[in-house]
């Protein structure tokens, strides 16, 4: 995380785990925040927050307001194109995208927990570089959410 912070990317709230919180109970989904947030202090310049697969209920928002945190979530997602292919998925996210846009995207792996997923994201990687390509050609640029969204 040093690293990461290090080289100017910000560091967000996920969860501790990535259980999914809306149906979870409310203590359950305050130490879920709460322990990622001990995790990830010192290394987040914003207070921000994404739970996981965006689920979300009125529980959710609360804890993470009462926690100095704000939620935030995509207006674009790779991941809900690329069973299209990776061309006809980047097409997609580009033509979509527009200024103050958050497009989400994974560089894969496998997370163990409650919710345990393998999944090879391989195809997100590849599309990167021509994300960012047709991005930058709409005179888009990539910035964090503090400079996106302002500070916390």
């Amino acid at each position: 995380m040093a690293r990461i912070a290090a080289e100017g990317h910000e560091i967000a709230n996920h969860t501790h785990d990535h259980l999914w919180l809306d149906s979870a109970a409310a203590n359950v989904i305050a130490e879920q925040i709460r322990s990622a947030e001990e995790i990830i202090e010192g290394y987040s310049a914003g207070r921000w927050f994404r739970p996981p697969r965006g689920w979300t209920n009125h529980e959710v928002a609360r804890e993470a307001r009462d926690q100095g945190l704000r939620s935030v979530f995509w207006s674009g997602s790779f991941e809900g194109h690329q069973a299209k292919g990776v061309a006809e998925a980047t097409r997609i996210v580009v033509e979509d995208a527009s200024p103050g846009a958050i497009i989400l995207c994974h560089d894969g792996g496998r997370l163990d927990g409650p919710n345990p997923q393998d999944v090879d994201r391989s195809r997100t990687v590849e599309a990167l570089p021509g994300i960012l390509s047709g991005l930058l050609a709409k005179q888009l640029s990539p910035v964090s959410l503090t400079r996106l969204i302002g500070p916390q």
